[in-house]
């Protein structure tokens, strides 16, 4: 797409790149059936979108159209017309994808069929990362058209989101979108309100080691309210918490891993109680090989 000056929308964008990701389903929700979601009023003019058991997405409302930061598996797209047309008129303009997982770009395709005029707004590597997962040769019209490298704002109506790549984290390609006004960021699959480990997709460029300094970057900006990539709206002190809890989580793996524990017997000597965690699915699979090895290579960095 040719970008164009309009009085409405500023994006400061430039052209596709990044590294193709191998296939891996590690990190991806599944969701066989369709829930309920739930919306509710975040700041004024700012709504999550909910579904229990799944992800979280963001609508922000203009006086000129929505901008919706992610959306869900295509079975989602009629509930997500419908809880928007609940709150405004006025027709979506942006799509923005925190990354190319299937539960957070699954309605790409239904919404991009059902008005032309909506432009979509992710990261260089998300177009690549589109590779990952069980579809190997994903449906073109479900990719983002419009990618940035470290930083874009978008101005819709009386509204401006700030996007930001701050490094390797959930994937290669997160971005945390951020509504300088009402203070909010929406943070994708970076920080999700459950009590254990952020979910890191190696595979396709995501990193424990770097998650720590993204989440950062996260933390400085100036925000009371984040809405996650899964789970109920939550605090920049949720962020804090959880961070702290994923240096501990590292610390530990590499005070064993200096001590000679193996990799097979990791698992057995970790304990993570006192933070308040289950390792659960974000440590399932290879997710247990990928963190150790990562979190050994970084020992002497």
């Amino acid at each position: 797409m040719r970008m164009q000056c309009e009085k409405t929308a500023i994006i400061a964008l430039i052209a596709l790149g990044g590294a193709v990701c191998g296939p891996t389903v590690y990190g991806q929700a599944s969701q066989p059936t369709p829930g309920h979601l739930v919306i509710e009023q975040v700041k004024p003019g700012l709504y999550a979108i909910l579904n229990p058991g799944g992800n979280t997405i963001a609508a922000r409302v203009t006086n000129e159209g929505v901008i919706l930061v992610d959306d869900m598996p295509a079975m989602y797209y009629g509930q997500i017309v419908e809880r928007i047309k609940s709150v405004t008129n006025q027709p979506i303009r942006y799509i923005i994808n925190t990354h190319h997982h299937n539960d957070h770009s699954g309605s790409n395709a239904q919404f991009r069929a059902a008005d032309k005029q909506i432009i979509f707004v992710a990261h260089d590597n998300v177009r690549h990362n589109m590779t990952c997962g069980k579809t190997s040769n994903p449906d073109p019209s479900a990719a983002p058209n419009l990618t940035y490298a470290q930083q874009a704002t978008i101005r819709l109506g009386d509204a401006e989101v700030r996007l930001y790549h701050f490094g390797r984290g959930h994937t290669n390609g997160d971005t945390v979108a951020y509504f300088p006004d009402l203070k909010v960021a929406v943070t994708g699959d970076l920080f999700t309100a459950y009590l254990n480990p952020p979910r890191i997709e190696a595979a396709c460029g995501g990193s424990s080691y770097d998650w720590l300094q993204t989440m950062d970057k996260v933390l400085a900006l100036d925000i009371d309210r984040v809405i996650p990539g899964h789970g109920p709206v939550s605090t920049k002190q949720d962020i804090a918490n959880k961070r702290h809890g994923m240096e501990m989580l590292q610390a530990r793996t590499i005070d064993l891993i200096r001590k000679g524990v193996l990799k097979d017997q990791y698992k057995n000597e970790l304990h993570v109680d006192d933070l308040g965690w289950t390792l659960g699915a974000a440590f399932s699979g290879d997710g247990w090989s990928s963190f150790w090895d990562e979190m050994a290579a970084s020992i002497g960095k």
